[in-house]
């Protein structure tokens, strides 16, 4: 046998390995795409497994096919430039077929732009200047972008297909030159008038994007833009055309100069149409007159961006602004700012990691807000979950069988109240401990607060997998000497045959899951335990809320995630700072944290979603199936009410020219240390358009004030609780007189003389004194402030509420609880108090 070069066993060594690399990672991918069928199967949607995984392999396969036959003739003819027949053809097959199918797999990531495309599903809205419906330009333009996007990337690809296959065989054409120059003209003119097409698909589209044009004085078509860059790209885009055609037609003729006058003219058309003419018209005729021309195209902006943010229902309704309460109004606004939130998320945080983490293993989910029925009335409160973390066992305890079969829940609830304190100045707790425990004060008449199962299997920070139903118990929760234990009765993937625990070792890379004597027949995976994560793989066209909250529902604890649609494409609307111009919360997402169910409710009217549902059957749920006990806990997220707040700070003018004189401008009032106001959950007693009382809820707020004063405009509030939900209401203070805004009334309780005093007697060394969010409060048509403040020692013990100042009219009163506070702001002498904060002379 003959023995083999050194040179030829470093290829055949070479290839093998490659052979191997390639046979795993073809092994890795087939093992995750088999585990992660049988995860959605074992929740019963394998439609949206299937769905998901034909769209991106068809979309691959089409394009990959383009692909290939534009690649595969461009190497062809390059190869019939330099000799008579194709050198390396499987080289050159397999070369095309790889690039082909690179250039495909960028486009299959886009799967759900030419989904959408092809439903191309109508959204009910008429664009203002093509008479389009605007559907067109959120589903179906962007897949044409996308495509012109990639027949450029596709004919570069080819151009230096061509260059590399001729540069490499250049002495194979030396003394040829003559003879085979002409085929090479052709293989380019060819590639040249793909592009041109490629050209005149941008120029098309350009037309559409009129709408999306930041030329003029608002975002969306101008005047300059319908009447210059509109028709320009019209006659390019048949200048275009017709040059794509002459590429064509003298592709295999010796000619020079007709390609030379045809593309000196697309050149010079080029700049004189799309570039200068439009300037021209821009500068000289409409900036000049712009007050009155393009009085048009500011009412279309106005009316397209208040539809893109859901504004056009936005009820304004004037508020008094009173100056002095009777005693009996008095008396009611103390008792509604009982539930006023003194604590927040930030300040309460150091409490409950130090009185209710319980033991290094369990960490607490981000804190946040909600409301309850304690002792029969609705208030308002702090929550957070206790998860599972098992980097917090000791180094030597962190194993495979403890991180993944025995560490594999969280326990219970921590639920504050947002308002009241102890009398050592710490939050006072509804429900805590391990196991879950309700404070017995209002346990016997708050059965909302009694968990029956409080255990977290799935949470925001619960990543990897847990296995269940093991030879080996779960830990429950602690109880001295010896712990409790569990074992789960829910549903997880299969992981306990022999194929299956291959499956999922190859996929997570561990041998323990092959030879683990734990692991069972009925042994079961949970995977994708993070709440976002979760949501993320069963619906990816949404996109979500970084952070969820835990609510106790009927004695179950769920995940409550807000899910969102957007678009940058809606025409003619302004875009926020991100570039997206149509938002809408559309979509509630609610995880069990024990079982792990998930389901996407419909809240509201969203075309785009409606798209998506047709898509995905049976994913998304009506919003009228809602669990009442449920609909109880749904709250206004803040993105969508921030991107509200945002646009309503100038799209609350609807007259054009107000608008364009920017004459009644908004802002966010700034707080003590100059940044801006962010909206609060509040429970409040708004009054309607009537002015008659709606009942203590809660609203998400929103102050304004004029720009670069401290002045309040008004609030925006946005109703969170059933019947009312969404309903979004802008509170109009008198202009007439000035209300002062929370720096203002910072300054004043800093001037205080008594509180002046205290603070200075709480900053003792070794402590710091801190200021929480000052609230800017609508009540009882009067306006109402709350300033709590924070003792905090530097030895790291728990942040103390000290005191609350409240600040009634030109009363500004503190003491050590909210109650007290409220008692001394609106006690029986404010009818004679005068409106401080209202009634200092406008200055403009």
């Amino acid at each position: 046998m003959k023995k083999l070069s050194w040179s030829k066993r470093v290829l055949l060594w070479a290839g093998a390995a490659v052979a191997a690399v390639v046979a795993l990672g073809a092994l890795a991918w087939v093992a995750g795409v088999w585990t992660d069928y049988q995860w959605f199967a074992s929740l019963g949607r394998q439609g949206v497994f299937w769905t998901i995984s034909l769209s991106q392999i068809g979309v691959w396969a089409v394009f990959a096919i383009a692909a290939f036959g534009v690649l595969y003739a461009s190497a062809r003819g390059a190869w019939s430039v330099v000799t008579e027949k194709v050198h390396f053809p499987r080289l050159t097959i397999f070369g095309c077929a790889l690039l082909a199918g690179l250039l495909a797999l960028t486009v299959s990531q886009q799967w759900m732009t030419l989904r959408l495309a092809i439903e191309q599903p109508a959204f009910g809205v008429k664009d203002l200047q093509f008479g389009t419906d605007v559907g067109f330009f959120v589903f179906v333009l962007p897949a044409f972008e996308l495509l012109y996007q990639w027949l450029n990337g596709l004919t570069i690809v080819a151009i230096i297909t061509v260059a590399a296959i001729t540069a490499s065989s250049r002495l194979r054409i030396v003394g040829t030159v003559p003879a085979r120059w002409w085929q090479l003209k052709k293989v380019l003119s060819y590639l040249a008038g793909i592009l041109m097409l490629a050209v005149s698909l941008n120029f098309w589209i350009s037309v559409w994007r009129i709408s999306y044009s930041p030329a003029g004085q608002i975002f969306g078509a101008s005047y300059s833009d319908i009447h210059a860059a509109l028709p320009a790209y019209w006659i390019m885009l048949a200048v275009s055309l017709a040059f794509a055609g002459v590429l064509f037609a003298t592709a295999s003729r010796p000619v020079w100069k007709v390609l030379v006058i045809s593309f000196l003219t697309w050149a010079i058309a080029g700049v004189l149409l799309v570039n200068v003419w439009p300037a021209v018209i821009q500068n000289y005729v409409a900036t000049p007159n712009e007050a009155t021309i393009e009085q048009e195209y500011r009412a279309r902006n106005i009316a397209m961006t208040r539809a893109a943010f859901d504004l056009t229902s936005v009820e304004g309704v004037q508020y008094a602004g009173l100056e002095s309460l009777t005693a009996s109004a008095s008396a009611d606004a103390a008792g509604l700012l009982q539930d006023a939130t003194v604590w927040t998320p930030d300040s309460v945080s150091q409490a409950f990691n130090q009185l209710q983490t319980i033991r290094p293993y369990y960490k607490l989910s981000p804190i946040d807000f909600d409301r309850y029925k304690v002792d029969g009335q609705l208030r308002q409160v702090l929550v957070a979950a206790r998860e599972i973390d098992p980097t917090g066992l000791p180094s030597n305890a962190r194993t495979w069988v403890n991180t993944h079969l025995v560490y594999t829940h969280g326990y219970g609830l921590a639920i504050s109240s947002a308002s009241q304190t102890t009398t050592q100045g710490f939050p006072t707790f509804f429900v805590g401990d391990v196991p879950s425990t309700v404070s017995a004060g209002v346990a016997a008449t708050s059965p909302s607060l009694r968990t029956t199962e409080p255990r977290i299997y799935f949470g925001p920070d619960m990543s990897g997998y847990g296995i269940v139903n093991t030879g080996v118990d779960e830990f429950d929760y602690p109880t001295g000497e010896k712990n409790a234990t569990t074992r789960y009765t829910g549903t997880g993937a299969p992981v306990g045959s022999w194929l299956s625990r291959l499956a999922w070792a190859t996929r997570f890379g561990s041998s323990q899951m092959i030879f683990s004597g734990y692991i069972r027949p009925d042994s079961q995976i949970l995977l994708y335990r993070g709440i976002k994560e979760r949501a993320t793989k069963l619906a990816p066209w949404l996109t979500y809320d970084d952070s969820p909250y835990a609510a106790l529902v009927d004695g179950r604890i769920v995940w409550i995630l807000d899910a969102y649609t957007s678009s940058d494409h809606y025409p003619n609307a302004q875009p926020l700072p991100d570039g997206t111009n149509y938002l809408r919360n559309s979509v509630k997402v609610v995880v069990d944290a024990y079982s792990g169910d998930t389901t996407f409710y419909a809240e509201g009217a969203d075309p785009i979603r409606d798209a998506w549902a047709g898509l995905f059957p049976g994913l998304i749920t009506p919003q009228s199936q809602m669990p009442a006990g449920l609909a109880d806990h749904i709250r206004a997220p803040k993105k969508f009410f921030n991107a509200q707040a945002q646009a309503y700070r100038a799209y609350h003018m609807t007259d054009p020219t107000v608008f364009y004189n920017r004459e009644d401008l908004w802002d966010f009032p700034k707080d003590a240390t100059g940044k801006p106001m962010q909206p609060a959950y509040l429970m409040l007693d708004l009054p309607n358009a009537a002015g008659a009382s709606t009942g203590k809820a809660m609203y998400l707020l929103q102050p304004y004030s004029l720009p670069n004063r401290d002045n309040l405009v008004g609030w925006m509030a946005t109703a969170c609780d059933p019947g009312a939900y969404g309903t979004r209401t802008v509170y109009l203070l008198p202009k007439s007189r000035v209300t002062l805004g929370p720096r203002n009334v910072s300054a004043r309780i800093n001037q205080d003389p008594r509180i002046s005093q205290q603070l200075t007697l709480w900053s003792q060394p070794g402590n710091s004194v801190l200021f929480g969010s000052m609230l800017v409060i609508p009540v009882e048509r009067s306006v109402a402030y709350i300033q709590p403040v924070f003792l905090q020692a530097q030895s790291g013990s728990i942040t103390q509420l000290v005191s609350v100042i409240a600040v009634n009219g030109g009363r500004v009163e503190f003491a050590g609880t909210l109650p007290d506070a409220l008692a001394k702001a609106y006690g029986s002498d404010t009818t004679t108090a005068t409106a401080g904060p209202t009634t200092q002379p406008s200055v403009q």
